[in-house]
């Protein structure tokens, strides 16, 4: 009985920090918004990806993460980059799951577990604390794959447009634009590479570093 008072109290009160570091929206926010979603939907972007506003999600476990660190860890948000997540609301959003998802297990545990509940409680928050984790090493060891996969049709589409008079730069341009439905993670790279290079970084994109 006091696993399910303290399971359900830590539930509770993490929705309770959650709804109350929720920022409000305001007249201007709305309107920002509003312009958001009409260049989104030019972009062809899906609609329940443009429904959601990570940094409008992050914004409570970032004033979290603030009481600790100025900054997010730098080696999970390369790691975020590998998996193809590159805003800086994505680690705040991670950190959010790290302290959600073991609290979310351990409720259950609490309440459907009727036998060794303290044994099964512990190890369904130490699970929790874990899974996030595994899924990100699950996620860029896919997406290096698919971007391994998809390597030689974006080679051979590059070639093409050198052969056809392009420059290199403007032959990447291309092939982002062209491959973004058939290849969109090697798409995504080659247009982060753009990016980069308008921007004077000579390094390679971090999704490319082992």
């Amino acid at each position: 009985m006091t696993l399910i008072i303290l399971g359900i109290c830590l539930f509770v009160g993490f929705l309770f920090l959650f709804l109350l570091l929720m920022p409000r929206p305001s007249a201007a926010g709305a309107l920002l918004e509003q312009a958001t979603r009409t260049t989104r939907s030019a972009e062809n972007v899906p609609v329940w990806r443009s429904a959601l506003n990570v940094d409008y999600f992050a914004k409570p476990f970032t004033l979290l993460r603030g009481l600790f660190s100025p900054e997010p860890d730098p080696d999970l948000v390369r790691r975020l980059t590998l998996a193809g997540y590159r805003k800086p609301a994505h680690a705040d959003v991670f950190l959010g799951l790290r302290l959600a998802v073991p609290a979310i297990l351990g409720v259950l545990v609490a309440l459907f577990v009727p036998t060794a509940t303290s044994l099964f409680f512990v190890m369904a928050v130490v699970l929790g604390f874990f899974i996030p984790d595994f899924w990100l090493s699950n996620a860029i060891t896919r997406r290096r794959q698919k971007i391994k996969l998809s390597l030689p049709d974006g080679l051979d589409f590059l070639a093409i447009c050198l052969e056809a008079g392009l420059g290199l730069d403007q032959g990447i341009i291309r092939m982002g634009q062209e491959l973004r439905v058939s290849h969109p993670e090697l798409s995504e790279e080659f247009v982060q590479i753009n990016f980069e290079q308008r921007a004077g970084v000579a390094a390679l994109p971090a999704s490319w570093q082992r």
